[in-house]
């Protein structure tokens, strides 16, 4: 079996069960942005492929917001009105309307992200996010495996750059929870949350959490990420106890 073929099978099993864990999640989707923003599918289930071209064709939605500004987007309510373009595209045919959509990019490889696309039928929960949080790694981890197998030597560096990017994001929920006295999928909830409200992206915030605490020398982190972790360790501190 064709090394794309079987990829694509073990994507779309993940994202399945990523699915039936969520009660009220009607679709999901793993897309890649290029260092231009251009968007391409990996893989979907349920509604998630057709929204997901409807949103590349149109240039809008929550999907494209993430990639352009390289941070989650909670789109709860999803609110077409908010994207005439978007809606214009959609006729008898569409399929079922979301009432909420999460999409969560994450850095790929150099230039690119990997964007985590679920479409819900309720509004999220804690619960939800800590779902996405369990199985957003291991897609990334799968696509990541499967894409070296498909490009061998090519792909060796791209593979070492992601598996950095999340030793950040692990070691900064190992600190949430530590602290807040959680579970890992709560500690990413929590680290997305403050994500999309600080405007600052999971790794970067990981990353500036991490040297806070740490006291690691890091001078390729910005004062908005600095003062997004600082804000981010405060509200875990009020919640310790």
């Amino acid at each position: 079996m064709p090394v794309a073929e079987l990829g694509e099978g073990l994507l779309v099993r993940l994202l399945n069960a990523m699915q039936s864990r969520m009660n009220i999640a009607i679709g999901g989707a793993l897309l890649v942005a290029d260092r231009n923003g251009r968007l391409s599918q990996v893989a979907a289930v349920g509604v998630a492929e057709a929204w997901n071209r409807a949103q590349i064709d149109a240039h809008a939605g929550p999907v494209v917001e993430a990639a352009s500004a390289q941070k989650a987007v909670i789109a709860d309510p999803f609110d077409l009105r908010r994207h005439p373009d978007l809606a214009r595209l959609l006729d008898v045919t569409a399929p079922q309307v979301p009432a909420a959509v999460l999409a969560i990019p994450n850095t790929w490889t150099s230039g690119t992200q990997l964007i985590t696309v679920v479409y819900l039928s309720d509004s999220p929960t804690d619960a939800d996010l800590a779902v996405v949080g369990r199985y957003e790694p291991l897609m990334a981890y799968a696509l990541g495996l499967l894409e070296y197998c498909g490009e061998a030597e090519s792909q060796a560096e791209h593979m070492v750059r992601m598996v950095q990017t999340r030793q950040w994001i692990e070691q900064a929920k190992g600190m949430i929870m530590t602290r807040r006295s959680v579970g890992p999928d709560e500690a990413f909830a929590i680290l997305v949350e403050h994500s999309q409200t600080s405007n600052v992206k999971v790794r970067e915030l990981s990353t500036a959490l991490v040297a806070q605490l740490s006291g690691a020398p890091a001078t390729d982190i910005s004062d908005e990420s600095r003062a997004a972790a600082e804000a981010l360790w405060r509200d875990v501190d009020r919640g310790a106890g």
